[in-house]
């Protein structure tokens, strides 16, 4: 099937466009004008797009897919700004489900609540009393909890406080209700996964499938899968005829809990699923193993070279010897090693780690190791990850001005903050960048995240006030990336950081014909047309078959 694609205009790399693309069965035959286009043929179909602006389409490099099918069904607090906001949507979430089992929400900021007022159970109880309410902070690194719902999971004053997180505890040592690092991965989210059924599952995903596909995502690089993530989405690999309606290269999440040797098999769980899911490939792959090294800003709980505001200043989820056995054996294995890193601190023991493995075992060709998040990073940290060839996965969605306010704070607005997400840094030393949004901590939509990586301005509230009163604040444009850096970032980048740069990621002959038509042109109209586009993709092809339209 020969397909010509004519009056477009395909983004095809810095200041590089293209207004024909010609796909021979799906992949990419010809791209470049139409005066050096290939002839028709019988039977070739064609397909005018109007003079429509064509990016590649995009990889989502940090996202955890069956957590954002969950989270569409979830009531989001991210508009609440005050106290009596939460009231209200407590109470409107309470009238709106009569006879739930529980209450699930989702996205709220922790310096949404009054000044001086924390999350607490009795807050949540003097709404919702008798139903188990489960809130996710935004970060997705604590959840806030009532008494029933503490109740339910079976956790009391005598719980003890699992290694790298917290069961929050009042001056009195009462519990507060509120949930930081690993009791939310070990305790709550096993648990509301344990009570969805297999086609709950799948139904999760499926959305999430038509969502991404709707904002020109067809590959995404799921974090932190786990039994119940990789039986879903082989039961849609095989509801869809041994396929997925996009790629998924997957990290196998490796638990602090337990002995080296407890961790250690877990590697090699993420390796026998490799094995027995090649088959599956390009679809629906196991790349690597995921390990979260510290915890977020907003809860004061990431690994930082110097203490919070309030003098505080935890230590890491995973020490260097605890990581050390962990990442050496990933390495020998060929499995792609993705740390969490948010804190300087944090990212600095990673590189120390990568360091001492990639002088032991030597050179490997396939080896491919990733930071995420890299929020609060040192430049000596960032010329060490260009030296180790370690990828940065970035997230634009993190640094919208909406939610940053409570990270600054955290902080002490010390100068710290006037290096917050220093994205040109890395481009700039030449460390590879795959751009994503760790949806669900953050709205999957890949055209607003653009607008955040290219301006520092908010997509949340794209009707913000600009510029900034704070010059400090203002100072952080420097920092902005340009507007095709970031769609290679969103793209390739991510293509890359998954070893699939060999099929997609950009549109060059030999590819899959993978891109999206958008609605707006944010090279002729400018960056803000990208600020309000959750709805701007048109089209989105893959493989040369359209898969969306809108």
């Amino acid at each position: 099937m020969r397909t010509f694609f004519v009056n477009g205009k395909f983004f095809t790399g810095k200041g590089s466009f293209a207004d024909t693309l010609v796909a021979s069965d799906g992949i990419v035959e010809f791209i470049g004008s139409k005066d050096e286009a290939p002839a028709s043929s019988d039977g070739a179909e064609l397909v005018d797009l109007g003079g429509a602006c064509c990016l590649p389409s995009f990889v989502d490099a940090h996202a955890h897919l069956l957590m954002l099918g969950q989270n569409l069904q979830k009531t989001s607090f991210i508009a609440c700004r005050n106290s009596e906001d939460f009231r209200i949507l407590l109470r409107k979430m309470k009238d709106e489900k009569p006879g739930a089992q529980r209450l699930l929400g989702c996205s709220w900021l922790f310096d949404a609540l009054d000044s001086g007022t924390r999350p607490t159970k009795e807050f949540i109880d003097e709404i919702v009393p008798d139903i188990p309410v489960y809130l996710d902070s935004n970060d997705l690194h604590s959840t806030w909890l009532n008494t029933a719902a503490l109740k339910e999971l079976g956790i009391d004053e005598s719980t003890p406080d699992p290694k790298g997180g917290s069961y929050e505890r009042d001056s009195n040592g009462r519990l507060t209700g509120l949930l930081l690092e690993t009791p939310v991965m070990e305790k709550v989210w096993p648990f509301l996964a344990s009570v969805l059924t297999d086609a709950e599952r799948v139904e999760a995903l499926e959305t999430v499938f038509h969502a991404y596909l709707a904002t020109g995502v067809t590959g995404v690089v799921d974090m932190a899968l786990g039994d119940d993530e990789i039986r879903a989405l082989e039961d849609c690999y095989k509801k869809f005829n041994n396929r997925l309606p996009i790629r998924v290269a997957a990290h196998w999440l490796i638990s602090p809990i337990g002995s080296e040797e407890d961790r250690l098999e877990r590697v090699h769980t993420a390796l026998r699923h490799r094995e027995r899911l090649a088959a599956h490939a390009p679809w629906l792959r196991i790349v690597g193993i995921k390990i979260i090294s510290d915890g977020v800003i907003d809860s004061c709980t990431a690994f930082m070279k110097e203490p919070y505001a309030d003098m505080s200043r935890p230590g890491p989820i995973w020490t260097y010897d605890e990581l050390l056995p962990i990442i050496t054996l990933a390495d020998q294995q060929d499995l792609q090693v993705a740390v969490h890193a948010i804190g300087d601190a944090a990212s600095e023991m990673a590189l120390d780690v990568f360091e001492k493995v990639l002088a032991t075992n030597g050179e490997r060709p396939l080896r491919r190791h990733r930071i995420e998040h890299l929020e609060s990073v040192t430049k000596e940290s960032i010329a060490r990850m260009a030296r180790l060839g370690i990828t940065a996965s970035l997230q634009p969605v993190h640094a919208d001005p909406v939610v940053v306010p409570n990270w600054r704070a955290m902080l002490g607005n010390d100068e710290r903050c006037d290096r917050a997400f220093p994205w040109t840094e890395f481009v700039e030393a030449k460390v590879p960048i795959a751009l994503g949004t760790d949806a669900p901590t953050a709205p999957h939509h890949s055209l607003p995240n653009l607008y955040i990586a290219t301006t520092r301005r908010s997509a949340l509230q794209p009707d913000m006030p600009y510029p900034p009163k704070d010059e400090r604040l203002k100072s952080l444009e420097r920092f902005k990336l340009p507007l095709d850096l970031a769609i290679i970032g969103a793209t390739a980048g991510g293509a890359h950081s998954c070893h699939n740069d060999k099929i997609a990621g950009s549109l060059q002959k030999g590819l899959w014909a993978d891109f999206c038509v958008l609605s707006i042109d944010p090279f002729k109209d400018g960056v803000q047309t990208l600020a309000k586009a959750q709805e701007s993709v048109k089209e989105t092809w893959v493989q040369g078959v359209k898969v969306f339209s809108r």
